[in-house]
């Protein structure tokens, strides 16, 4: 008799040659793809997060306040649905490339009004950038002649004085 597993995710009878064990779980090959996806997908995520928080760390000298991470929230929501990533970048772009200053009491609402423009700077970079790795730099040395007549003509024209030969006329 053929022992056969029911996939967690999609419900399917699979033989156990045709299930793949992953985290005491049988799955099918396809739902254990997607799944493996989504934890790298949350994984990085989380990475954002913990970038985006050690940077309000950073630039506020304590950790975020109740205030900010309502913001954060609201932020994460329709209409804005703004990623971390993004208001990571967001922040970056207002303080350090704009060189504005962080105000005390202030929270993070300034990441809607320049969000789209952070967007836009970052994407214009991207693009320079991979225009500029593309791009090869061909220098060649150019030879330039350089006629020697003025100097040499100079020369002979510059006679030797003999100082031993002036007379006093003391």
């Amino acid at each position: 008799m053929v022992k056969k597993y029911k996939c967690p995710t999609c419900g399917s009878m699979n033989k156990e040659e045709d299930s793949v064990l992953y985290k005491k779980k049988h799955y099918c090959q396809s739902c254990l793809d997607l799944k493996q996806q989504e934890e790298k997908d949350k994984t990085a995520t989380n990475d954002d997060w913990v970038e985006l928080y050690e940077y309000i760390v950073e630039l506020y000298g304590h950790t975020p306040t109740g205030m900010m991470f309502k913001q954060l929230g609201e932020y994460r929501k329709p209409p804005y649905e703004y990623t971390n990533k993004g208001m990571y970048l967001t922040l970056k772009y207002f303080y350090e490339t704009m060189g504005n200053y962080v105000i005390n009491g202030t929270g993070l609402g300034i990441i809607p009004y320049v969000y789209e423009e952070a967007k836009k700077n970052y994407i214009e970079n991207m693009e320079v950038n991979a225009f500029n790795e593309e791009l090869k730099v061909i220098e060649e040395p150019k030879l330039i002649n350089v006629h020697d007549n003025f100097n040499s003509n100079r020369r002979m024209k510059n006679t030797l004085i003999d100082f031993d030969n002036i007379d006093d006329e003391e």
